[in-house]
């Protein structure tokens, strides 16, 4: 049994991600056959180095989204999004803006809804919403494997940030 998501907060304007088609809303136990798609989406290319039958396979992707879930729900204090264009789901935005620091604990897009500036249209969301609320920072974690995430964030700003872990890149993005 999964943990449930916790209740929906009040979000800020979402002006810039309307212009862009895109929306947001808070995920729900309804959405977690999408979300455990999703995630097998963004595992696709181990998919293609492992020779396991498709059964396998899918009972991986649930136990290891079901691992990631928990530590994500009781980890952070975060709004749990699905991301919609046109009121279709594409992807999902793990935001915790509990305190000073927001950081995007995970976003993901399905494969047809990336390089379509998308991905950016949210994260620039994040941004003005981190400046509206005078947050101090917005933080990310993003893959050493993902070079192409971490140019997009550089593109919109963001830095590398001391770490000391061995498969991700810190990035933070200063408010001021």
């Amino acid at each position: 049994m999964l943990p449930p998501f916790p209740p929906p907060r009040a979000l800020p304007d979402m002006v810039g991600l309307r212009r862009a088609g895109l929306s947001l809303r808070a995920a729900g136990d309804g959405d977690l056959p999408f979300l455990v798609a999703l995630y097998a989406s963004t595992r696709a290319d181990e998919r293609l180095m492992v020779d396991w039958p498709d059964d396998a396979w899918a009972r991986f992707v649930d136990t290891q989204f079901a691992a990631q879930h928990r530590d994500f729900t009781t980890r952070y204090a975060a709004d749990f999004l699905v991301i919609q264009d046109r009121g279709r789901p594409i992807g999902r935005l793990y935001l915790d803006r509990s305190g000073p620091v927001w950081r995007i604990v995970d976003i993901a897009l399905l494969p047809e809804g990336q390089r379509k500036g998308r991905g950016t249209a949210v994260i620039r969301w994040v941004q003005r919403a981190a400046r509206r609320a005078n947050a101090d920072t917005v933080e990310l974690h993003v893959l050493h494997a993902n070079p192409g995430a971490a140019r997009l964030y550089a593109r919109l700003g963001f830095v590398d940030a001391f770490t000391t872990a061995p498969t991700h890149r810190r990035m933070t993005w200063p408010v001021s």
